[in-house]
């Protein structure tokens, strides 16, 4: 009998939470985004005020005190799965130069972008801040049809 692993890999490990729990958590993520982006063009002062002054010091601490919360229900992790989830992903693979090259194409990321000095554009522009949040959303879920499911 094989001894059991100090650290086990996730199919080893026993389900805490149910997966409806896990489904129920990441459609209401889907709709607080959705929610924020829209409070950034209506309400540019409430979004502000729940992008800068709630969302951005919690997520910290739910990174420390829950890192499993937060990989189960981010919604641009949502999206990217929401194909495979949904069984509708075309599985396509990556072309040879884009695998091999595709690193150089991290200064195009608005993420990277909003950490240049050029980053506090996204402070005073609703639009600018809005398309960053938003665009990697959509990239995630095209990047998801690239890529080969096991």
């Amino acid at each position: 009998m094989a001894a059991r692993s100090p650290f086990p890999t996730y199919l080893q490990m026993r389900a805490r939470v149910p997966l409806w729990a896990w489904a129920a958590l990441r459609v209401v993520g889907l709709l607080a985004t959705a929610a924020l982006l829209v409070a950034l063009f209506v309400a540019p002062e409430i979004g502000l005020l729940a992008f800068w002054g709630v969302l951005i010091p919690a997520l910290p601490l739910l990174f420390f005190v829950a890192p499993g919360a937060w990989r189960n229900a981010c919604p641009l992790a949502t999206l990217n799965q929401t194909p495979r989830f949904l069984r509708f992903t075309r599985a396509l693979t990556l072309p040879k130069w884009l695998r091999e090259h595709g690193y150089q194409a991290v200064p195009l990321d608005p993420a990277y972008a909003a950490l240049t000095p050029e980053g506090p554009i996204f402070f005073f522009n609703e639009p600018a801040r809005t398309a960053a949040i938003r665009c990697p959303e959509d990239a995630s879920t095209v990047r998801h049809d690239f890529r080969e499911i096991g």
